[in-house]
């Protein structure tokens, strides 16, 4: 987690430039911020892999069946919230609810099994 200081520092500054960028020339403002918005979700993409081991070490290991979905809900949570920031950046309000809509659907779908699981879980101790 050593990371996370000089990380948000540097978020803290590239978002400062963005938006000397964004007043100055607002096209190209929008176009810098989409992609410094990508460019740092992929940075922190690489952190998932330690929090997939944190996840298969809690409670003994009984969650490791269960980590691929958490883990995919939360990369479609956070590449959905990053699109939907640079549709909103980019005054496409409309097709950033879309993006949101999609986004819910897609995590739905994934825990579907998930769901199931639970759902028979709950009608063995209820019979």
């Amino acid at each position: 987690m050593s990371f996370v200081v000089p990380a948000l520092c540097a978020v803290t500054l590239i978002a400062l430039t963005v938006s000397f960028i964004r007043s100055t020339e607002p096209k190209i403002g929008a176009a810098v911020s989409a992609a410094v918005s990508v460019l740092l979700l992929f940075l922190l993409a690489d952190k998932g892999a330690a929090v997939k081991s944190a996840l298969s070490g809690v409670a003994g290991g009984r969650l490791a069946e269960y980590s691929p979905y958490i883990l995919k809900s939360v990369c479609i949570g956070f590449f959905t919230q990053t699109a939907y920031d640079v549709c909103s950046d980019s005054g496409e309000r409309g097709i950033a609810s879309k993006v949101l809509t999609a986004g819910k659907l897609g995590i739905l779908a994934v825990c579907l099994p998930l769901i199931k699981a639970l759902l028979d879980t709950a009608l063995g101790y209820i019979q």
